[in-house]
């Protein structure tokens, strides 16, 4: 009973809680009444892990898309192993203190940056529990997914291949939450001799159109360091969201 107090109190905001439940965390009548239906999440997302399976059904209950969410919950376990603390801790003295001198640093399972958080309009504390920061991790890519749609990104395979999730749109939205939306664009065959013999890709609008061809379905490989100085390949970053996206057949 302790547990699952935690677990609903853990879900902000609390309003969302009511209105999915019923129930308050002061009202343990029909916090009782509710065990039941918590404890059937165990079997109902046995894929997901347990701290997320109640904010999963709580975004599935609003229409979210499937597969974005799976995604979502990809990405999650790839920034911060689902909160769990075995990868980065969410709650970092450091980048607190990093936040207060105004560094654009990122916070919670989502490892969300404060400057996106805003562009999304949400606020520290929603994107600092598992439910905000699974919807915020939602919201940012399902408006990558609409900008690949626009650049001319297909549900075809990407240059990743089997690497990646089968869908040239959900690898460059995973990419973007990397390397930032602006890398979702069109790419074409560099005109530059070196980088023509090393297979590497240029923005289209960077190169001449006349001399250059659109090369579909492609996923740049950027290298992005973390304010900690620990490295990442884009291409690294994709497969192994791809790996938790594949993973996910229970929902």
């Amino acid at each position: 009973m302790i547990k699952l107090k935690l677990l609903l109190a853990e879900q902000t905001p609390e309003s969302v809680m009511d209105r999915r439940f019923g129930i308050t965390s002061k009202n343990d009548e029909l916090l009782n009444q509710k065990t039941t239906e918590i404890k059937n999440l165990n079997s109902k997302y046995p894929c997901i892990n347990e701290s997320f399976r109640l904010p999963l059904d709580i975004l599935l209950q609003r229409g979210y898309d499937k597969n974005i969410l799976k995604l979502s919950l990809g990405i999650i376990g790839r920034e911060s192993s689902f909160a769990s603390g075995t990868r980065y801790s969410i709650i970092n003295p450091a980048k607190e203190l990093l936040s207060w001198l105004s560094f654009d640093t990122s916070f919670g399972p989502g490892q969300m940056k404060s400057s996106t958080a805003k562009e999304l309009g949400l606020d520290f504390d929603y994107i600092t529990s598992n439910l905000g920061a699974l919807d915020g991790v939602y919201q940012y890519l399902n408006k990558s997914t609409k900008k690949a749609v626009i650049e001319g990104y297909s549900n075809s395979p990407s240059s990743l291949g089997n690497n990646g999730t089968g869908n040239a749109i959900y690898d460059i939205a995973i990419a973007s939450y990397n390397i930032g939306q602006k890398n979702i664009t069109k790419w074409c065959q560099s005109t530059d001799p070196d980088r023509l013999k090393q297979g590497l890709k240029d923005k289209c609008p960077e190169v001449d159109p006349n001399n250059s061809k659109v090369i579909k379905n492609y996923i740049p490989n950027i290298t992005t360091k973390r304010w900690d100085g620990v490295e990442t390949s884009t291409r690294g970053y994709i497969e192994e969201v791809a790996g938790y996206y594949k993973s996910y057949k229970c929902f």
